[in-house]
């Protein structure tokens, strides 16, 4: 399996940490959300897409394996992008820092592709990512040890605004997401039924929802859940073996290379 994450040049976060610590748990603070309690960040996909395609079954001689019949190689390709921005109803009221946690829900007319995780995070007290000190893990919460396949941002010394973000340009200060893997299936026409969900496809949707977030306060660690209602519903179209949502630049279309 091949992955290629991230796809910007701000300071990029991979994040996967494995489980909570007792000390951290019960020094934090779990609750839901307010009508006071604002997120910092919003998350907007102003592109994207995806393709996925297999080859027809062959004869192929594996490496210490031999020769393989009904040999069929795989794979699929996503780029999606990030449009980060403050969310003005915070109104510069900062605590010391926050993680913000999103998912990206993919699928199509078929059934489920694929769920990925993203975070946004920043500190506006220092350089320190508090993310690699803590992680949460809660039933019927969101947690953060299951995060890892979609990366992040983390923005150092946070001021109020997004680096990049004052050009004309509107693809400037867009980050994104990326992927592509490729697998062979020996002696077996069964391809698996998320792929076959992407392959087989007449539209491709996103859903992008908010999870939760943890904000870090002097000595203390809440963690609020968000009320997850989607954020952004998107439609890629098909177009050959692409499925396209809004203007994909030409150095972020999806793509597959098989060996």
């Amino acid at each position: 399996i091949e992955k290629k994450l991230i796809l910007c040049s701000i300071l990029a976060v991979a994040i996967g940490i494995a489980s909570i610590t007792p000390l951290v748990f019960f020094m934090s603070t779990a609750k839901a959300q307010t009508s006071n309690d604002v997120p910092w960040f919003n998350v907007e996909i102003p592109f994207a897409s995806y393709s996925a395609i297999s080859t027809e079954p062959t004869s192929k001689v594996i490496l210490g394996v031999g020769p393989v019949d009904e040999y069929i190689a795989y794979g699929s390709a996503r780029s999606i992008g990030l449009d980060y921005t403050v969310n003005p109803a915070v109104e510069n009221n900062f605590a010391d820092a926050r993680i913000e946690y999103f998912k990206i829900h993919i699928y199509s007319d078929l059934g489920l592709i694929e769920d990925t995780i993203i975070c946004v995070g920043a500190n506006t007290t220092g350089y320190l990512n508090p993310e690699s000190t803590f992680s949460f893990s809660r039933n019927d919460w969101f947690n953060t040890s299951t995060v890892g396949s979609g990366g992040g941002l983390f923005f150092a010394y946070f001021n109020g605004s997004i680096p990049g973000k004052d050009s004309d340009n509107p693809l400037d200060g867009i980050c994104g997401i990326g992927g592509s893997y490729s697998s062979g299936s020996f002696a077996n026409t069964t391809l698996p039924q998320e792929f076959l969900n992407a392959q087989n496809a007449q539209t491709i949707y996103l859903d992008i929802s908010r999870l939760g977030y943890v904000t870090f306060d002097g000595d203390n660690i809440i963690a609020t859940l968000a009320d997850q209602s989607v954020i952004q519903h998107i439609e890629l179209t098909k177009n050959g073996d692409q499925f396209i949502y809004g203007e994909v630049p030409a150095d972020r279309m999806s793509s597959i290379h098989f060996p």
